[in-house]
């Protein structure tokens, strides 16, 4: 039985030297170099990599998309806004306000003022032309609110509108705006006959 013990133990010590010997001999791992860290991670969270530029795909996808249809709208919105004024040169009131209606709502970017201007301004035109004069001043007041190059021809509409209202007062007020904002206007010569009699 003792040989048996001491059997046993010294297997088990063959064994330990074994392990120990081939410890010993195992060569040193090197650390790996910054790059190959880099392509281990990637390796390791490909998945989370993927779903970033899947990602990043998305959002260039949208901001495309969005271009192309606020380009689209605008396109639309020139037509519309060309349909409106041959319509409104041929005397065709009915289409020309359609027309100009849609173009006014094809055309509402911070990019257009100018023509969102024109487009009201050609509105308030079409209105006055129908008879409805306060809605005619509604859209050469708003016209007006848009600083662009229309603004002076918004201004001298608007008082035109009021003094077919019969607002004299109110009409004057406006013309001295205009003669304040553009006093190179040729029209300058004719309201200030027109603000001089009021």
């Amino acid at each position: 039985m003792r040989s048996d013990e001491s059997l046993k133990k010294s297997l088990v010590a063959q064994q330990v030297r074994k392990i120990s010997v081939s410890a010993r001999r195992r060569p040193v791992e090197k650390v790996p170099s910054l790059g190959q860290q880099f392509k281990l991670a990637l390796q390791q969270y490909r998945w989370l990599v993927g779903a970033g530029i899947v990602g990043l795909l998305c959002v260039v996808l949208v901001v495309v998309g969005v271009s192309v249809y606020r380009g689209e709208r605008q396109r639309k919105g020139l037509r519309e806004l060309g349909e409106g004024v041959l319509a409104l040169q041929t005397g065709d009131f009915n289409r020309a306000g359609s027309e100009l209606a849609l173009a006014e709502q094809h055309l509402q970017t911070e990019h257009n003022n100018y023509l969102i201007q024109l487009t009201r301004l050609n509105l308030g035109y079409v209105a006055e032309q129908q008879g409805d004069l306060s809605r005619a001043r509604q859209y050469y007041e708003a016209s007006t609110e848009i600083d662009g190059p229309a603004k002076s021809e918004a201004l001298l509409a608007v008082a035109h509108v009021l003094m077919l209202m019969k607002d004299d007062t109110a009409a004057v007020a406006v013309y001295k705006k205009f003669l304040e904002r553009s006093p190179e206007s040729p029209m300058v010569e004719v309201v200030r006959q027109k603000v001089g009699d009021k």
